[in-house]
């Protein structure tokens, strides 16, 4: 009987806290939100690790800090340059896509949700007829898939959209749970 409340409470947790890490796929386009469970820690506790690790990992947070409702939510944003990177080995034809993302975190007792609620990319001008400036990389539709529906061009690096998120969910969670980052480690 033990085992059988086991097993429902595994799948009940699962299904509840929903997955763990992004994915992109070309249907959805990258995961909504990941849910993070930080066993043993109050939603007081863990919005003020969230501050903290804002404080610590960007160099100016409170340019990033975008909103916050305490013991609720944290919103913010900031850019990456090494995320949508074409052909990096090579030196002749290298090409990167700055993108700009803005984050929600909500809270509750023993876990918090990591939201990508907006993704923007920047496109250089080009010629007199392509304006520069941010665009909402949601919106792109045919310029990102060709006739064949593959991502074309600097676009196939939109597959490493999944991991830069988690990495940072996962340095998010790190710092949550031990107090330090392993940037704050290696000096």
């Amino acid at each position: 009987m033990i085992k059988l409340i086991l097993f429902f409470t595994v799948i009940l947790s699962s299904t509840v806290f929903g997955q763990e890490k992004f994915d992109f796929s070309k249907e959805k386009g990258l995961s909504e939100y990941v849910v993070t469970v930080i066993p043993g820690h109050s939603a007081a506790e863990i919005y003020t690790k969230v501050n903290e690790w804002l404080q610590k990992t960007y160099k100016n947070p409170d340019y990033v800090l975008k909103g916050s409702v305490v013991n609720d939510y944290v919103r913010f944003d900031g850019v990456s340059a090494e995320v949508m990177c074409q052909n990096p080995d090579n030196k002749f034809i290298f090409d990167c896509i700055k993108i700009k993302y803005e984050i929600e975190i909500y809270v509750k007792d023993d876990r918090y949700k990591f939201s990508v609620i907006n993704l923007n990319y920047y496109r250089p001008r080009i010629g007199a007829y392509v304006a520069a400036g941010w665009y909402n990389l949601e919106q792109t539709g045919p310029t990102v898939y060709n006739k064949k529906g593959e991502l074309k061009g600097v676009y196939k690096q939109l597959h490493n959209l999944p991991p830069f998120f988690d990495g940072l969910n996962s340095s998010l969670k790190e710092y949550i749970l031990n107090g330090s980052s392993a940037k704050s480690e290696n000096w």
